[in-house]
């Protein structure tokens, strides 16, 4: 069987890895009192108290500022744990692999079901945040499914990845993790993209790759439509990421089992 192949037959048992990570969202605080929607609640204390803080200090009309920050944090929410994630993907699904239950794709794929879950519920923030500073939303916020489906097919191969080389580096892990918190200040989250261009700061955005997958979910929403520019940027990080994790994939995947 060839590596795109095996791939693909990971792709087609979606019914399992789909019903598996819909399982983790289900069980993640089971018999506490929000359940599920615990995440959702940490990313709306996230939001609220940060936006208004930060809007005082900064001296930021909420009407822009706190959509900005809603947006912004759920889109990095989803994008910081699909990559910290993807480094433990395979070292936590161990006796899943050593008993051949699942394709090997299945294991990042069971993890984007649970991340793409939890996005999804925390949409419930920007609904009270809009409400909150009484700003509509018009049709182009449907260009928020577009720029989901892009970005969590980055992620797959992003997951898939880094989930190989860090079954045998194990430091990349913490790498991972400091690097993401690093590029959690470098993105336009808690600050304006256009405060970044202010003083020759412009390449915090022009050679961020987070900055363009956060943007093809955030501008919809407030009204604007992502250039194409934009939208030719994360494809270009979807389709690189999958290329990068096929030939790590075809090269490593005799010696992922060993390596756990």
């Amino acid at each position: 069987m060839t590596v795109f192949m095996e791939l693909v037959r990971g792709l087609a048992d979606w019914r399992r890895w789909a019903w598996l990570g819909w399982n983790d969202v289900r069980l993640a605080n089971r018999r506490s009192m929000l359940g599920m929607w615990w995440p959702t609640m940490s990313i709306g204390i996230f939001v609220f108290g940060v936006g208004l803080l930060f809007a005082s200090v900064m001296e930021r009309d909420l009407y822009d500022f706190l959509p900005h920050i809603a947006l912004g944090w759920t889109a990095w929410s989803l994008i910081s744990n699909g990559v910290v994630q993807g480094t433990l993907c395979f070292i936590m699904a161990k006796h899943v692999l050593l008993e051949a239950v699942l394709p090997i794709n299945a294991v990042p794929l069971r993890a984007l079901v649970k991340l793409a879950m939890n996005y999804v519920l925390s949409l419930s923030v920007i609904v009270a945040v809009f409400a909150f500073v009484q700003r509509p939303v018009g049709l182009e916020a449907l260009l928020i499914v577009p720029g989901l489906l892009i970005n969590i097919l980055t992620l797959h191969g992003a997951m898939l990845f880094l989930g190989i080389l860090a079954t045998r580096l194990r430091d990349l892990q913490m790498l991972v993790e400091a690097g993401m918190r690093l590029a959690f200040f470098m993105t336009p989250i808690i600050w304006m993209p256009m405060v970044g261009n202010e003083g020759g700061r412009g390449a915090l955005i022009d050679f961020n790759p987070f900055f363009y997958m956060m943007e093809i979910m955030r501008s919809p929403v407030l009204g604007e439509i992502p250039s194409l520019s934009h939208y030719g940027v994360a494809i270009g990080l979807m389709l690189g990421s999958n290329l990068m994790a096929l030939l790590v994939f075809k090269i490593f995947k005799s010696r992922l089992v060993y390596w756990l």
